[in-house]
């Protein structure tokens, strides 16, 4: 029983923060819920866990480092595919007694058509990435994110580097004394479960400033800005202890993923809990 990584230099191919680096794919043989323990003990979030076909997650970095300082097993890449835990199948029983508390979970929308329209209230606009806004992400993160570590390093992983990238795809909403009070970003995954998705990421709205309906202008400037970029699909990644922001996502037409028995479970029980219906 192990936690298994195999190597590679990645391209100028997938997320930009893997670019021309060592990369690899972190594994279990043994069970997904012991991957998960062993990325959370590297700093890595639940929900950046890989939904493919092998649950795994992408590391590189001080993280690819610090698995193997931490006894993952360094393997070829044919190992990793033999040897890997997979999803659960469909018809397996589900899981007893799980507590949605604190779940990762992910949310689909297979179109863009449609997206509904919020402005922005009075005494608040919109605009997009400028240089040295890495802060100002990382403030709200820190002041509405109860759950992770917010820093600068945090920030580059999730995006990299590149300003051009951001300037056309990271939103803010801007009070009346010009303070950056919510972000989102339309960001990208090309290869979500095989296939190329835009991703709705990091949607968050300073303490103070919330229930006042800010996420929702911010929720229709990314996803309009997806399309605009030539997505035609988008994803987004929360947890079940964010109920008010799933209503959001299911107003806005995003659907529950289930994947298997234990997202079954997990969004059955969570469902009662939430304004809007849907069929899962």
């Amino acid at each position: 029983m192990a936690i298994l990584i195999d190597s590679f230099h990645n391209g100028a191919r997938g997320p930009v923060r893997f670019w021309h680096r060592r990369c690899g794919h972190l594994v279990s043989d043994t069970s997904i819920e012991e991957l998960q323990e062993f990325a959370e003990g590297l700093g890595l979030r639940r929900e950046w866990l890989q939904r493919g076909s092998i649950p795994h997650y992408d590391v590189t970095g001080e993280h690819y480092d610090l698995a193997l300082a931490r006894g993952a097993v360094l393997v070829s890449s044919r190992e990793i595919v033999r040897r890997a835990v997979r999803w659960p199948p469909a018809n397996a029983l589900p899981p007893m007694n799980v507590r949605p508390d604190h779940l990762s979970v992910a949310m689909l929308r297979e179109h863009l058509e449609a997206i509904p329209r919020f402005a922005s209230p009075p005494g608040f606009l919109l605009r997009w990435f400028r240089p040295g806004d890495e802060q100002r992400w990382q403030e709200i993160q820190a002041a509405a994110d109860q759950y992770n570590t917010i820093s600068h390093e945090l920030f580059t992983r999730q995006f990299g580097t590149d300003l051009r990238l951001l300037e056309e795809r990271q939103c803010f909403i801007i009070d009346d004394h010009e303070r950056a009070v919510g972000t989102a970003t339309a960001w990208f995954d090309p290869d979500y479960n095989g296939r190329p998705y835009g991703r709705v990421h990091w949607v968050a709205i300073v303490p103070e400033r919330q229930g006042r309906g800010l996420a929702k202008p911010l929720l229709t400037a990314v996803c309009h800005r997806l399309r605009e970029l030539g997505h035609d699909r988008a994803y987004l990644t929360t947890s079940t202890a964010r109920v008010p922001a799933i209503n959001l996502y299911l107003k806005f037409g995003f659907i529950p993923e289930v994947r298997g028995p234990s997202d079954l479970s997990v969004w059955r029980e969570l469902q009662g809990r939430l304004k809007y219906d849907f069929h899962i």
